[in-house]
């Protein structure tokens, strides 16, 4: 929904969105059906503006809520959450844009962002990875899961993006902690398709301080088959704990409104949380989409006598989009 709000020189457009996720979640040997909000991509409001101001220069401003009754990774107690996810103003032009405010770091989904080329919301640790986090841990001790690859995501900061030159550009960001981001992307069509490559750096200013890195390459033909693939790092640089990498690989198959994906990853210190999944997402209309899939983790070690924990987690919903 978009509003105009008529101005003495110029038009402000004011635009309403957001999206409803409502998930039927099977954990641990696919018993017990709990019903959730997915906080992989949560139940939210958000509101963006834009002024017009002179020679191709543009005011904005974008605030986002996330609103969750029973989120897909917490408790089953009924208990409702209220995360802000965006609070930011900024400018944008011939120069690039700056933005103000709480938002994406620079790098923020750099990791998965190549994942996209296919329009699948099921691959890349969107939902079944946030999905499946929150009913294994329900019911479990153990520390499961997957990254998000996200770096070090939302936060209030300074941000520039440049502009785009033949599908490549550059993003930096500093926040209140002095952490700093660094991304560069390069989106384009290429050959019988597109590729999407991105990179993305992250220094934490803390203690113990933290460097990030994520890089992310996909490719999608124009016959609707993509391969994805996304390594991250994480190195604490006292060395005061060990280093985490974590590796994805999807294949999706879009064809017309269907897409169906296949991921294969892993994460740990050596590769021992391993992770197999399957899923489809069906597309009624451009508000309304239904989604299923079968997520199987093995997480080495992760039993109290140190053997094996074998979690398997079976989930689908639906994301209506306003």
């Amino acid at each position: 929904m978009c509003l105009v709000a008529n101005a003495t020189q110029a038009a402000t457009e004011v635009s309403l969105s957001g999206q409803v996720t409502p998930v039927l979640l099977f954990g641990g040997d696919v018993e017990d059906p709990t019903i959730a909000d997915n906080t992989g991509t949560g139940s939210r409001v958000r509101i963006r503006a834009k002024h017009d101001l002179s020679d191709g220069i543009s005011g904005f401003a974008r605030y986002e809520i996330q609103i969750q009754e029973n989120q897909s990774f917490g408790p089953v107690d009924g208990s409702e959450s209220i995360d802000t996810r965006y609070a930011e103003v900024g400018i944008k032009g011939p120069f690039g844009s700056i933005s103000l405010g709480k938002g994406d770091g620079a790098a923020n989904a750099t990791g998965e962002g190549s994942y996209q080329v296919s329009g699948n919301i099921l691959g890349g640790g969107h939902l079944p990875f946030f999905a499946v986090r929150g009913v294994l841990n329900r019911d479990n001790d153990a520390s499961v899961g997957y990254t998000q690859f996200d770096v070090f995501s939302r936060n209030s900061r300074l941000r520039y993006d440049s502009p785009t030159f033949e599908g490549l550009s550059a993003s930096v960001s500093l926040t209140n902690n002095s952490d700093t981001e660094f991304a560069a992307r390069l989106k384009r069509e290429l050959g019988p398709g597109k590729i999407t490559a991105l990179l993305g750096i992250g220094d934490r200013d803390d203690p113990a301080g933290q460097d990030r890195t994520a890089i992310s390459l996909g490719y999608k033909f124009d016959f609707g088959v993509s391969f994805n693939g996304t390594f991250e790092t994480a190195e604490v640089e006292d060395g005061s704990a060990p280093d985490l990498d974590s590796q994805l690989l999807s294949v999706n198959y879009q064809f017309k409104k269907l897409v169906v994906s296949a991921d294969f990853g892993e994460s740990g210190e050596d590769g021992e949380n391993t992770l197999t999944q399957f899923g489809g997402e069906y597309h009624f209309s451009k508000h309304l989409d239904l989604y299923a899939g079968l997520s199987m983790f093995t997480n080495e070690g992760a039993n109290a006598d140190g053997s094996d924990q074998d979690l398997d987690a079976l989930f689908t919903g639906f994301r209506y989009k306003y």
